[in-house]
C-alpha cells in the first residue's frame, strides 16, 4: 500500500482543513468517504430545525477555543452556555410580546416580523457573549468594548424590553382607558383654556370702555346747562327719544352710543362665557355619569375617538399601544409606584437579576486559565506539531507493514 503524503514535521497543521484533507486522501480511510457518499441527505426541515436551534441555544463550543480543552473547561462552558440560553429565553418571551404588539398581533406578517426580531436579538446577544468569552484570546480591548458597549447595555435593554412586553400584554385594556383619559383631559383642558380666553378683556371692549369712562368723567364736570353737556350725553347714551331703541339690531359703524356699545359688548362677552362654562360643566358632569372615559369619548367626541381607537375600543395603531405602554411603565417606575405595576415589575426584576448573573458568569469565564489555554496560539502550534509527527509516524508504520506482509498491512 502506497503511503500518502503527510505534513512534514517542520510544517505544523495550521487549520482543521489540513487534517481533513489528510483524512480525505489517506488510503486507509477511504471507507469513511464511501459511508459519507451513501449516507442519506438530511431533510430540509431537519436542517432548518438545526439552524433555528443553533440560533436559540448557545453552544458550549462558542465559549472556549480549540487549542486544548480540559474537561473542566468544557463543563464550565456548558454552564455558561446554559445560562446564556436561559437568560435569552426569559428575555425573549417578553421582548417577543413587545415586538408582536408593535408589529401587529392581528396579522401573519406581524408574527413573522416579531419572530425575526427576537431571533436577531438572540443572535446578537450570543455573538456579544462569545466575543467577551474570547477576551483571553489576546484581544482584550475588543472584549472590554464588547462588555461596556454591548453586553451590559444589551442586557439592560432586553430586561426592560421584557418588562415592557409584560406590561403591554397584561394591561392592554388599562392602557386603552389611560389613553382615552389622556385625550379627554386634553379636550377638557382646551375648553378651560377657551373659557379663560373668553373671560379675559377683549382689546376692542377695553378701548370702548376707556372712551365711555373718559366721557362720563368729562360729563360729570360739566354743568347741566352747558351746550357740551347735551352733545356729550347724546354721544355717550343717545337721545331721549332713543331710550327704547333696541341697539343690538344696529351696526357699530357710528350708530350706537359709546356707553351703550360698551354694555352690548360686555353682555355679549358674558353670554359667550356663560355658554362656554355651561358646555364645560355639562362635559364634566357627563364624564362623571359615564365613569368610563373611553365610552364618554366615543359618545361626546366621536371624531377624537375614531382618530385613536377602533369601534370596539382597541387601538387603531399597534405602535401607539406600545408607546402608551412605555410611557405608563416608566412613569410608574420613576414615581415608585411599583405595587401598581404588578407582574411587569416582578418580571423586570427577575430579568435584571438573571442578566446580571449571566454577565458576571461570562466575564468570569473569559478569565479562567483553562479558557485562556484553549485560545493559546502557542499551545495550538505545539499540538499541531505533535499531530503532524503522529500522522507521519502512522504513515511510516503503514508503509513498513506493506513491505513486511507482502502488501497487506495486517
Amino acid at each position: 500500500m502506497a503511503a500518502s503524503a503527510s505534513p512534514p514535521p517542520d510544517h505544523p497543521l495550521t487549520s482543521p482543513e489540513t487534517l481533513l484533507d489528510w483524512v480525505e486522501h489517506h488510503p486507509d480511510l477511504q471507507h469513511l468517504k464511501a459511508d459519507q457518499r451513501h449516507a442519506a441527505p438530511r431533510p430540509i426541515w431537519r436542517q432548518l430545525a438545526g439552524r433555528i436551534r443553533g440560533l436559540m441555544v448557545a453552544s458550549p463550543a462558542d465559549f472556549h477555543g480549540t487549542a486544548y480543552v480540559t474537561a473542566a473547561t468544557h463543563k464550565d462552558s456548558q454552564l455558561v452556555a446554559s445560562g446564556v440560553t436561559a437568560s435569552n429565553w426569559i428575555d425573549g418571551a417578553g421582548n417577543f410580546s413587545l415586538f408582536l404588539f408593535a408589529c401587529g398581533a392581528g396579522n401573519l406578517l406581524g408574527w413573522i416580523t416579531a419572530s425575526l426580531l427576537t431571533g436577531l436579538l438572540f443572535k446578537f446577544d450570543k455573538d456579544i457573549c462569545t466575543t467577551v468569552a474570547r477576551g483571553r484570546k489576546g484581544n482584550h480591548r475588543v472584549a472590554l468594548v464588547a462588555i461596556l458597549f454591548g453586553l451590559v447595555p444589551l442586557s439592560l435593554l432586553k430586561s426592560f424590553g421584557t418588562g415592557l412586553g409584560v406590561e403591554v400584554l397584561q394591561n392592554r385594556t388599562q392602557l386603552e382607558q389611560l389613553q382615552a383619559s389622556k385625550i379627554v383631559n386634553a379636550v377638557l383642558d382646551d375648553q378651560r383654556r377657551q373659557l379663560k380666553r373668553l373671560e379675559a378683556p377683549e382689546a376692542g371692549t377695553a378701548a370702548v370702555k376707556e372712551q365711555c369712562r373718559s366721557g362720563q368723567a368729562t360729563l360729570s364736570r360739566l354743568a347741566y346747562g352747558d351746550p357740551r353737556w347735551m352733545s356729550l350725553q347724546v354721544e355717550l347714551y343717545g337721545e331721549w327719544s332713543q331710550r327704547r331703541t333696541d341697539w343690538s339690531r344696529t351696526t357699530r359703524s357710528g350708530q350706537r352710543p359709546i356707553c351703550v356699545e360698551l354694555k352690548l359688548l360686555e353682555d355679549a362677552q358674558r353670554q359667550r362665557v356663560a355658554a362656554e362654562r355651561e358646555l364645560l360643566e355639562r362635559s364634566e358632569q357627563k364624564r362623571l355619569r359615564f365613569g368610563n372615559d373611553q365610552r364618554f369619548l366615543q359618545t361626546s367626541f366621536p371624531e377624537r375617538f375614531a382618530a385613536t381607537f377602533e369601534p370596539d375600543g382597541t387601538f387603531r395603531s399597534p405602535v401607539q399601544l406600545v408607546t402608551v405602554g412605555i410611557e405608563n411603565f416608566f412613569t410608574m417606575l420613576s414615581r415608585g409606584q411599583w405595587a401598581a405595576m404588578g407582574l411587569s415589575i416582578y418580571v423586570l426584576s427577575f430579568s435584571l437579576i438573571t442578566s446580571t448573573v449571566v454577565c458576571a458568569l461570562v466575564i468570569a469565564h473569559s478569565r479562567r486559565p483553562g479558557v485562556a489555554l484553549s485560545w493559546s496560539d502557542d499551545v495550538r502550534q505545539e499540538r499541531d506539531r505533535w499531530l503532524a509527527e503522529q500522522l507521519k509516524a502512522y504513515d511510516n508504520d503503514a508503509a513498513a507493514g506493506d513491505t513486511d506482509n507482502g502488501g497487506r498491512p495486517w
